[in-house]
């Protein structure tokens, strides 16, 4: 809203500088004014006026404030992109302009075999208390899961499933082993590095999706080792395994994977076939607000600007509007 201003009148009497002065009773005095005739009514100095100031003052203060936000410098920031598409809100309109984007190439361990896509690399290393199929109806990744059902006689508390080969891990450095479950009607199920030591992951219940799970480890010795896909529960029971991968990282990464929930664990280390870098990233600059910020706009009287785009507007009336407009040019 525009502001109106105040046409301020300086009070013009007869006598400006004439008092009368009366004794009082209690020995006090009273002095009043005796200006005469008045030529001009002075504009009065009172809270009214002088606080339209102030709520003008304080209005422009916002709107300037929001003017420097817009055509300030703006002040870079780093962000990790994590795969697939990423989208990034700046608080500001600001200048596009990338400095640098830094990859990296993830080393499944596992290779292909973790993708769960084929039986070939299970057909020796079963065991006698399960049986391992392929299921396309339920997966993470790809088109099939691997299925491990247990056999006649296996009763609850039968841990071993199936086995892929390994290459050897190293001895004092740093790994994470991740996959994703599903539950079938099993007791629970969980995959693990046996000869390792205790590399287990959770065990998992949960009949309706696939859940992320994993474990950390430092060998101790350097030493060959394999994959366990592990169910517990009875005859005929079954569980579902997908997206299997085995990662050596950073000590620094190790040591912050305890502050992270089982998604960014998946987002972190995502699955991928043996060697995957980043490939063929590309941004896309989303145009500029065609509505200016609220500095712009003709704001009725109970509107107060917060912020470029944002304010707050308190109505007092009822059954009437009370609106604030931009008239945008359209084609």
């Amino acid at each position: 809203m525009t502001y109106t201003k105040t046409n301020w009148k300086d009070h013009v009497v007869e006598f400006p500088n004439r008092y009368q002065i009366t004794s009082n009773t209690d020995g006090t005095v009273t002095i009043e004014k005796r200006e005469g005739n008045i030529v001009q009514e002075g504009t009065p100095v009172n809270a009214t006026n002088l606080n339209k100031i102030e709520d003008e003052l304080e209005k422009q203060s916002i709107s300037i404030k929001a003017i420097e936000e817009e055509i300030g410098d703006g002040t870079p920031f780093q962000t990790t992109v994590l795969p697939g598409m990423n989208i990034i809100t700046v608080p500001r309109s600001t200048p596009f302009n990338v400095l640098n984007i830094k990859g990296r190439t993830l080393i499944n361990l596992l290779g292909r075999d973790g993708n769960c896509e084929s039986l070939t690399n299970l057909s020796s290393h079963l065991n006698t208390n399960v049986t391992a199929t392929l299921d396309s109806t339920n997966k993470s990744i790809g088109s099939k899961s691997i299925k491990v059902t247990l056999n006649a006689g296996a009763t609850s508390g039968n841990t071993v499933g199936a086995f892929f080969n390994l290459p050897g891990t190293t001895a004092n450095d740093y790994y994470i082993f991740i996959g994703e479950i599903k539950n079938g009607n099993a007791t629970q199920a969980r995959i693990g590095l046996p000869n390792i030591g205790n590399v287990y992951s959770v065990f998992v219940t949960d009949t309706t999706k696939f859940t992320t799970v994993y474990k950390k480890f430092i060998p101790q010795t350097s030493n060959s080792t394999y994959v366990a896909l592990m169910v517990e529960g009875a005859e005929g029971q079954y569980a579902y395994f997908d997206a299997l991968r085995l990662y050596k990282i950073s000590e620094a990464e190790y040591n912050a994977i305890d502050n992270m929930t089982p998604e960014q664990i998946a987002q972190r280390w995502p699955y991928v076939d043996d060697i995957k870098g980043v490939r063929n990233p590309y941004i896309i600059r989303y145009g500029k607000n065609l509505l200016p910020p609220f500095t712009e706009w003709t704001l009725h009287a109970n509107t107060k600007v917060q912020s470029s785009y944002e304010l707050n507007h308190t109505k007092t009336t009822t059954g009437t509007y009370e609106t604030s407009i931009f008239r945008l040019p359209a084609v």
